[in-house]
């Protein structure tokens, strides 16, 4: 059930949920209440404390239609009033996906076209977090890029699982199973990593409450599947895609989307240039996570072929020691 507020475009999700024994909560007491507020421009009203709440957002478009520097214009224009917020950028941000190859530089000539946003980050106490072509100490990789507060950070996790004309060029990288912003733990996975269920489930057991998509995707799998770990894991999820066509002709899906525990989502349309935003309330996000562990355990699992899921379980505890 959906409750509409009237004051600050505030909205409340009521969540009836389903106890292991497959009945409804009996009374208001076991009942689990998820808040969620979405004020514009990440503004927070009174009543809200910045310790306890964060917003998150996503900026979809098209950023093979520009070029590097008037991508840079772009983010900064639309991000302008925002503060406080972490926001997600389509993987490869500030130019083409396909011909990526044309745009490969290293971390210094990067860091001279971030200038503007690194700065932009530091006036207005923003992350943005996307992807980019990067070359560093003889390799190519597609490399997460993390504008936070005032730096750039290249060094963070590259993509591992490449696809297409990325398989050639780029090496592939680790997953990074948590990351710190700001004291918010997350999991960022680039575009087809978010295919590989382990990686965020582990990221949720060490404590991150948040997986951030910078994708380029033409198909509606990759969104589906940023649902299930939202899902599965009791997490919020952003998929951040780009729209319109690439150079050489492929037509991206757009619907860029914020993915909640109770299955209720935030998206933005197939072919419009859209910035999303929202405050969530990060106890109420532990607090379901803590409670509701083990409908995690078990949807995870049932995404393995299950005969063969102790074998991977176990090889990826392997991988661990």
């Amino acid at each position: 059930m959906v409750r509409r507020g009237d004051k600050q475009n505030e909205a409340l999700f009521d969540l009836d949920v389903i106890e292991p024994s497959g009945a409804l909560p009996s009374s208001d007491t076991d009942r689990f209440r998820f808040h969620l507020a979405w004020p514009q421009h990440g503004q927070y009203s009174s009543r809200y404390d910045k310790a306890n709440y964060c917003t998150l957002g996503l900026l979809q478009f098209a950023p093979q239609s520009r070029n590097i520097g008037d991508n840079v214009e772009f983010i900064a224009e639309h991000l302008a009033h925002i503060c406080d917020a972490t926001i997600v950028l389509p993987e490869f941000f500030l130019g083409s996906y396909t011909l990526f190859k044309s745009s490969i530089a290293d971390r210094g000539t990067w860091a001279d076209h971030l200038r503007p946003l690194q700065e932009l980050s530091r006036r207005r106490s923003l992350t943005l977090v996307g992807s980019l072509p990067v070359a560093k100490a003889g390799r190519v990789a597609n490399n997460v890029i993390i504008l936070n507060r005032g730096t750039t950070q290249f060094s963070v996790q590259d993509k591992g699982k490449l696809f297409g004309k990325e398989i050639s060029t780029f090496v592939s990288g680790e997953h990074t199973r948590r990351i710190k912003l700001n004291g918010l733990a997350v999991s960022v996975q680039i575009c087809m990593d978010i295919v590989d269920p382990m990686p965020a489930r582990q990221a949720v057991a060490e404590g991150a409450r948040v997986i951030l998509g910078p994708s380029s995707v033409s198909v509606d799998y990759l969104r589906t599947i940023h649902k299930a770990r939202s899902l599965e894991n009791q997490v919020v999820s952003i998929f951040c895609n780009r729209i319109g066509k690439d150079l050489d002709g492929i037509q991206y899906l757009g619907r860029s989307c914020i993915f909640f525990p109770d299955g209720t989502e935030l998206s933005a349309p197939r072919s419009e240039e859209q910035l999303l935003t929202v405050t969530v309330e990060l106890s109420q996000v532990k607090g379901f996570l803590e409670r509701f562990g083990h409908v995690e355990r078990d949807s995870t699992r049932l995404h393995l072929d299950i005969p063969h899921a102790n074998d991977i379980v176990a090889d990826h505890k392997s991988v661990e020691t």
